[in-house]
Order: structure tokens, then sequence, then C-alpha cells
């Protein structure tokens, strides 16, 4: 009998949770701000329909009503029922407990019954008491670590300036059929912006890439604004962008779709070509690996072969053709030192760290990090970013998530901040990608650039470049807040 009248309470609970989901839908597109009255209304609605009838609607349904429903009780009662919510300790309390009481009905001294029932309050135990102050502590510093740095996110940020929308076209048909890893790197994971040099000054540029051709934008800082100006076209439509020193000044280095590398100067001339033999590229990255103070440009493919090009003289040369080292399958990669590579391990990923001597790669280093799914992954001050976008379900548009995280680089690497594990909420919120990381005003500290889409744009054909700015004060309680997360998650 008593299992009966749980499976009555978890009907109750049910019935609410689906008046809940309900406003929810209606609630979604006022964003985070309605998510958070969405919370308080149901609360309210919770204590004051306890308070007034001793049921809420779901325990109406069910003829369940509580035996003490004061306003003090009711109040006392969902405040204790987050207690009950972590990880639904309180919730299975009921099967163990000989009335079926939840923690969150002991500690607020009442208890559920069905309509009519001539059942008396019992006693609470002292230690269940005691029980439900422990779990409503740490319940709270877990929602509220989770809602502060994944919700809300960016915590230890901020944003210098925002650009308009910028809008980018893609071949819808031919996305649905490719898998996460494939559609992101065709569509969210492409990259638009980079640092070049024009008339030897250093200038933030984003390309819009047209069928046959690509148009070339500086973008100025106006205040809190970004501000595009066309600087030239190439004539290749480019898919994959960075920047380097090749020769003398800092030009943008881009991929074609028909499998052409190409540098390019400040006039958009094209003074570096070469065919690339990689067919599934998913990165190019720009840096001086060997050493020489000039950049080499280097390719990565989806089965892990790597390309190297270097201007020699006049001729953009491919210097070398492989893999990194041993049998991995690179998922993204930066150059510090030489390269260091992130691939996917059992249930976590591992950075190795090779150094390119005499025309080959040698291994150094490797260390664990506890992630997965990494799109992107950059230096970051001291430290590394990682960045990724996944779908939650692309046909019914919902749930793009994002992760944003920074870890230091000792010798175990551990995460320090998190600006972001985006959970896929049904409220309207915007999801943001790494696109690089530079010293933008030159204050010794890095900015990022992000790339910022609405959650329900699958393929970021509408999107926001943003530049954000870390906060020391800010990102001491985004460490801490983060240091609670990877203990109670």
């Amino acid at each position: 009998m008593r299992y009966i009248f749980i499976v009555s309470r978890f009907a109750a609970f049910i019935v609410d949770y689906i008046i809940f989901y309900i406003l929810y839908y209606f609630i979604a597109p006022f964003g985070i701000v309605g998510y958070i009255f969405l919370i308080i209304a149901f609360f309210l609605y919770r204590v004051l329909l306890s308070t007034y009838f001793g049921s809420t609607i779901g325990m109406m349904l069910l003829k369940l009503k509580l035996l003490k429903h004061d306003l003090k009780t009711c109040i006392k009662r969902e405040v204790y029922r987050f207690a009950s919510a972590l990880f639904y300790i309180g919730y299975m309390y009921a099967l163990i407990d000989r009335h079926g009481r939840t923690i969150h009905d002991i500690a607020s001294d009442t208890i559920v019954v069905y309509n009519g029932s001539k059942k008396s309050m019992p006693e609470s135990k002292g230690y269940v008491k005691i029980l439900s102050i422990i779990l409503l502590v740490i319940s709270s510093i877990r929602w509220i670590s989770f809602f502060i740095l994944n919700d809300i996110g960016l915590l230890g940020l901020k944003k210098i300036c925002t650009s308009d929308t910028y809008y980018q076209s893609f071949e819808g048909d031919k996305l649905l059929s490719l898998s996460q890893d494939e559609l992101y790197l065709k569509t969210l994971g492409r990259k638009y912006t980079t640092l070049i040099e024009i008339n030897k000054k250093p200038c933030i540029i984003r390309i819009s890439n047209k069928l046959k051709y690509t148009e070339v934008y500086s973008l100025n800082i106006q205040g809190s604004s970004i501000t595009g100006e066309y600087v030239y076209t190439v004539n290749l439509p480019l898919q994959f962008i960075c920047s380097g020193k090749f020769i003398r000044n800092r030009d943008l280095c881009g991929i074609s779709p028909n499998n052409y590398i190409v540098i390019v100067d400040d006039r958009g001339k094209v003074y570096g070509k070469n065919e690339v033999k990689i067919s599934s590229i998913i990165s190019l990255k720009c840096g001086d690996i060997d050493n020489d103070d000039y950049d080499e440009s280097i390719v990565l493919g989806m089965d892990g072969k790597v390309e190297i090009y270097k201007m020699k003289g006049n001729v953009l040369e491919r210097i070398y053709s492989g893999k990194f080292g041993e049998d991995i399958i690179p998922i993204a990669f930066y150059i510090d030192d030489g390269v260091r590579v992130l691939v996917k391990g059992d249930g976590k990923s591992i950075l190795y760290h090779y150094k390119y001597v005499n025309k080959k790669f040698v291994f150094e280093s490797k260390k664990y990090i506890k992630t997965k799914d990494v799109g992107n992954i950059q230096k970051y001050n001291h430290y590394i970013i990682l960045s990724h976008i996944i779908r939650n379900n692309m046909i019914f548009k919902r749930g793009t998530i994002q992760n944003l995280e920074v870890y230091n680089l000792n010798d175990k690497i551990t995460r320090l901040y998190n600006f972001g594990k985006r959970p896929g909420r049904r409220y309207d919120y915007s999801v943001r990608c790494l696109e690089d990381v530079y010293d933008i005003d030159g204050d010794e500290e890095d900015e990022m650039i992000l790339k910022s889409v609405k959650k329900d744009d699958v393929m970021g054909q509408m999107y926001k470049i943003e530049i954000y700015k870390p906060l020391k004060e800010l990102l001491y309680i985004n460490r801490i807040l983060s240091f609670f997360e990877d203990i109670l998650y």
C-alpha cells in the first residue's frame, strides 16, 4: 500500500511538471529572464496552492493533501524541496520511510496524506532534519555554481564590443546527412576572423565567402561597437583562414573548397599558392614551428594526416606530409614551442607535445585532460582555452550547446575557468565559438574573439562577432564556482 501511495505522489509530481513545461514553452522566447521568472512563478504556484488548498493541481487530481499547510510550513517545504532534488536523494528517501515522506516533508514538519485520511503527524527524526540542512547547502552551491557558470555564462569576461548581425549561406540539403563533427566543421566550426597587418598596422578582419570569391572586411572598434569596412577581394572562395608572418608582414592564409592553399597580401593579391593533398580538412593554423622567425601553415585532416607549407622565396612549398607522431587521430591543435595536439582518449582527451626538428616531428610529452568534443584549442595568456559547439537536436532546432573552458598547463592539466557549458535548455539563448585569441589593445593581456549564434540557428547562418576581455576580480569567483562544479557534478 505504501508503494502505491508513493506512485500516486510521483504521478502528482509529473502532472505539476507538465504544467511547468507548458509554461516553459511560452516563456522560452524571453530568454534567461523569462526562465528565472518561471522558476519564481512555479515556486509561488506550489506555495500558494499548498497554503490555501493543501494541494497543488497534481495533488488534487491524485486526491492527495498536506496534513499541515500554513504559509510558513509551505514556504519551508518548497525551500527544502531543493535539498531533496540533490541527485533525487530526498525523493528516494520516501522508499524507506514508513510513512512515505520525503526529506522536504520531514524538514518542514508535515506529511502528505490521501484526502479524508485520519492519519496523525508522525514524529520527525532529528538526524533527517540535520541531513536535510546538509543537502540544502550542497544542493544550493551546486545549483548556483551551475546556473551562474552555464545558464548565465561568461563569468569573468567583460564584453568590449559587438558587431551587427552577419550572414553566411550554406548548402543545407547536403549538410543533413553529416555526422555531428562533420556538421560542426562545415558550419559553426568555420573560422571567419583573423588578425593581419594592413599598412603595417594590426587589423582584425572578417571574410564574407561568396560562390567564386571572398570579400575581406576590417573590423573597426568604435566604442562598444564593431563596424566593418571593405578592404579587398580575393578571387577564390576561402573556407579555412588563419594568418602569419610569411615574408615581412602578417598576411592572410586560406584554403579554398577545391583544396588550394593561398597567402594573400594586404591589397588582396595572392603571392603564394599550392595544392593541398588532404581531402577532409578539419583545421588550418599558422605559426613558427622551426624557430626561424617566419611562420608556416599547418593543415590537419580528419584522418590525422598533416601537411606543412612554407614560403621559400616567391614559392609556397609543401615541406612536410605525414602525421604528427604515433597512430593518433587529432581533433584540434595549436602552435606553441612546436605543436600541441589534442586527441581523443578513453573517456577523456590527451594533449601531445611535438617539436619539429630536421623535417620531422619529435615527441616531447603527453598530458591528460578531462574533456571531450573539442573543436578549437588556443593558447590563452598562460593557459589554454577549449571551445566546441554540439547540437542536441538538429531537426527540431533545439538545444545547441557550447563548451568554453580554460585549463592550466601544469604537469597535471586541470580546469580553471568555465565560461559556459551551455545546457540544452528550451529557452532562447546564444552560444559562442572561439574564433581566436589576440592582445588587441597592447596591454599584454589576451582578448577573446567569439562568434555568437542563436541556439536554434544550427548552421550558424546568422552570427555576431564579439570581443571579450578578462576581469581578474570575477575570474576568482569563476574559479571558486568551477571548483565546486568539478566536485558536485
